[in-house]
C-alpha cells in the first residue's frame, strides 16, 4: 500500500491511498474538516474512492451464499464513489457498484442531516440493470419462499428515493 494518513486539531485526511492485491486495488482520497470526529453538521467531508474487489481473493473472508459464489467467482466487483459537502448537507454525485456480466447500480443525490437520522432528508436518483439475479433466491430467508418465487432473467430500475424527516418515499419503476 502507499499514500498518507494526516490528523490534526483541524483536519483527518487520508491521500492518494493505494491497497493493492494479486487481483484486487482499492484507491481512495478522504478529506474530513474542523468537527468531523464530533460529527458536527458543519464538519466538511470530501470521500473519492475505487476499489476493485476480486470474489475469489474475498471468498475465504467473506461467506456469500452457494448461487451468489457462482454468480461472482472469478468477477471482480467494482465500487466508485465520490461524494462531498458538509455532514449536514451531503452532495453523493457518484455511488456505483458494478459486477460484470451481473449487476450495475448506479446512485446519485443530495443528503441533508446525516447525522441525524430522524431528521434525515434529500433526494437520491438510482438506476440499475441486473442480468443474472438468480442468486438473490439464496438470500432469502424463508426456504419455502425461495421455491414459490420466480425472477425474471434481466431486471431494470429507475427512478428515486426520497426522504424527509426520516421517512423514506422511494419511487422506482422495476
Amino acid at each position: 500500500g502507499e499514500g498518507y494518513f494526516a490528523m490534526d486539531s483541524l483536519c483527518v485526511r487520508l491521500h492518494d491511498f493505494v491497497l493493492e492485491t494479486a487481483a484486487s486495488r482499492i484507491t481512495a482520497s478522504i478529506t474530513g474538516g474542523d468537527g468531523i470526529m464530533q460529527m458536527d453538521p458543519d464538519a466538511h467531508l470530501s470521500f473519492i474512492a475505487t476499489a476493485n474487489i476480486n470474489a475469489n481473493e474475498v471468498a475465504g473472508i467473506i461467506t456469500f451464499p452457494p448461487d451468489m459464489q457462482r454468480a461472482l467467482a472469478g468477477k471482480t466487483l467494482t465500487l466508485d464513489a465520490d461524494a462531498g459537502g458538509e455532514l449536514g448537507d451531503m452532495s453523493f454525485d457518484k455511488f456505483r457498484i458494478q459486477v460484470p456480466g451481473t449487476a450495475d447500480l448506479n446512485m446519485s443525490g443530495r443528503v441533508a442531516s446525516v447525522t441525524d437520522f430522524d431528521n434525515l432528508s434529500g433526494h437520491i436518483n438510482v438506476t440499475g440493470d441486473f442480468r443474472d439475479i438468480g442468486f438473490i433466491r439464496e438470500m432469502l430467508p424463508d426456504p419455502a419462499l425461495r421455491e414459490r418465487i420466480g425472477f425474471p432473467a434481466r431486471m431494470t430500475l429507475d427512478g428515486n428515493i426520497g426522504v424527509a424527516a426520516g421517512a423514506w418515499s422511494p419511487d422506482i419503476k422495476l
